[in-house]
């Protein structure tokens, strides 16, 4: 059993920030965008039209940006080392064990001669002799690698039919991950030098995202999304500092962020939605108010990375039920993906807390005060 009072003492410390529940309805948000369908009618035109999923992932970059570069800042100051390993066992055995349950379903529905109509939601045409090959199933495995993106991987392994569907956004995140890590160890002491830094490079990436200046996809397709990350990472450093380089660097990131933003969600309903999800955070990131007890903020949160994973297994189900369109099969449909999320994140994530704490060298245990919880790397 972890000491956390030993353990507390030997890394600098965070106030807990009520993200949890943020989190989790940034998840809810990106389940009601790629299920909006089973509503249908009225309200499922409003879903689509809102963006509000695409909007959710685009927000979930910012918040990494943050929660990551204050995380780096305290328990992980000097210690790239634990970064690296703490990411990977967050990331990838909740990933696997999501492609593991996608592949279940999957095989269910083949079995069934169901596999087109339960994709058919999606808009492809799978076949089953094609999705089931060694190639697929393997290139799946590998999914979150950077630069082994779908719509390149088919020069290597074929064509591509993802099992965990909406994988990109994981597959994004590490590369920041990958990208973080490397700048904390090579960068060990100055985090102004850091940001300005990322800045400029941010600045370079929007040039090339929107000049699609260089032929390399994969590097166009990372760039687009770096702003968003130092986004995150300047709201947290304009906290602790009043230097006027980082102020700098975050209208930089600001007005970059909002310009790609707006490219990607609309400027009307997405792009609305995506700036009440921004000023959300911004808000949350200068408080420590809580409308709900730590305990539930910090479960809320630990079950989104289980629902953004899990959640197609669940309308691939649906969808192979061939349900009329209706309130309470969406109801429903979001009601399951809460519940197998929780299954899987107790199942596949939760046996992992302890050995996690122990990378990180602080016990987040349930019964630590607020003024004592540093929850900001789950």
């Amino acid at each position: 059993m972890i000491d956390a009072s030993r353990e507390n003492s030997k890394v600098s410390q965070a106030p807990y920030r009520p993200f949890g529940a943020f989190r989790f309805i940034l998840a809810l948000a990106v389940v009601f965008g790629h299920g909006g369908w089973l509503a249908g009618g009225t309200l499922g035109d409003l879903i689509a039209a809102s963006r509000m999923g695409s909007a959710a992932v685009l927000c979930f970059f910012v918040l990494s940006g943050f929660i990551l570069a204050e995380a780096a800042s305290t328990f992980y100051a000097g210690r790239w080392q634990a970064l690296a390993i703490n990411r990977i066992l967050k990331i990838v055995p909740g990933f696997l064990g999501a492609l593991i349950l996608s592949l279940i379903v999957h095989f269910s529905v083949t079995r069934l001669g169901l596999l087109d109509r339960a994709v058919a939601f999606e808009g492809i045409n799978p076949v089953s002799a094609e999705i089931w090959t060694t190639a697929n199933v393997g290139y799946n495995t590998l999914a979150i690698v950077p630069f082994l993106r779908p719509d390149e991987a088919w020069y290597y392994f074929g064509r591509i039919y993802l099992f965990v569907r909406y994988v990109w956004a994981i597959n994004v995140e590490v590369m920041f991950y990958v990208l973080l890590t490397i700048t904390v160890a090579l960068v060990p002491r100055s985090w102004a030098i850091r940001a300005i830094a990322m800045a400029i490079a941010t600045l370079g990436c929007v040039i090339l995202a929107g000049a699609n200046l260089l032929t390399l996809d994969s590097v166009v397709f990372y760039a687009r999304f770096a702003p968003f990350f130092l986004l995150g990472i300047t709201i947290f450093f304009a906290r602790r500092t009043r230097s006027p380089g980082v102020y700098l660097v975050l209208l930089v990131a600001a007005l970059a962020s909002l310009y790609l933003g707006f490219e990607h969600v609309g400027t009307t309903g997405g792009g609305i939605v995506f700036v009440l999800f921004l000023a959300a955070l911004v808000v949350l990131s200068r408080t420590e108010a809580f409308l709900i007890s730590t305990r539930m903020d910090r479960r809320l949160g630990d079950l989104s990375y289980s629902l953004y994973l899990n959640h197609y297994a669940v309308l691939v189900c649906l969808s192979a039920a061939t349900p009329k369109p209706g309130i309470a099969w969406f109801i429903g449909g979001v009601f399951l993906s809460v519940v197998i999320a929780a299954a899987m994140q107790f199942i596949v994530e939760r046996p992992l807390t302890r050995v996690r704490a122990t990378v990180r060298g602080v016990y987040l245990g349930e019964n630590q005060s607020p003024a004592r919880a540093v929850r900001l790397a789950e």
